[in-house]
């Protein structure tokens, strides 16, 4: 019976490591050609304010790739339907994107391979396979979708593509 659950752990382990991604730069993920980390001004026209939350968080409790904060930093986090950003009031009007779900108002587009995919609603899983070939369709957190490891200079961070029926609806950025 041990054996059992040793070979059982081993063919885990093996599968598990056989799952591969494609890299993509954090420079070619933009949305409505913005990069994530933007100025607000780039994104502020589509965002209806009344219909917005805001939570406080500190730099520790942050969850942003590839920018390192002080523990007593302060930030805002604002969730509206179709986006999630970070601000902190000390850094003028930057933002940090989180997650886009394409809308009429904001559109994501990844640039690989020199060739340009914009993500929206009608984008088919087969379409995503054509441009990502060895990233692995998993299941992330109880939906379909697909992984990507984004690269920005040394690090390294996870952007998540959901597809629900064969179709994308979100992305979101994480360490």
């Amino acid at each position: 019976m041990k054996k059992l659950q040793i070979i059982l752990i081993i063919l885990f382990s093996i599968v598990l490591n056989a799952q591969t991604y494609d890299t993509i730069d954090f420079k070619n993920i933009m949305v409505n050609n913005h990069l994530l980390y933007s100025n607000f001004q780039s994104i502020r026209k589509n965002i209806d304010d009344t219909k917005t939350n805001a939570k406080v968080f500190t730099g520790k409790e942050m969850n942003i790739p590839f920018c390192e904060f002080k523990s007593e930093d302060i930030f805002y986090t604002v969730f509206s339907k179709n986006l999630v950003f970070s601000y902190n009031e000390n850094l003028n009007d930057e933002i940090f994107i989180t997650y886009v779900k394409p809308n009429k108002s904001f559109n994501l587009k990844l640039k690989t391979n020199g060739n340009s995919l914009i993500l929206n609603t009608n984008t088919s899983v087969k379409t995503f396979k054509k441009y990502f070939k060895k990233s692995s369709y998993t299941l992330l957190n109880d939906k379909k979708g697909f992984k990507l490891i984004v690269k920005n200079g040394k690090q390294y961070a996870n952007c998540n593509l959901i597809f629900k029926n064969n179709r994308f609806v979100e992305m979101y950025l994480e360490k």
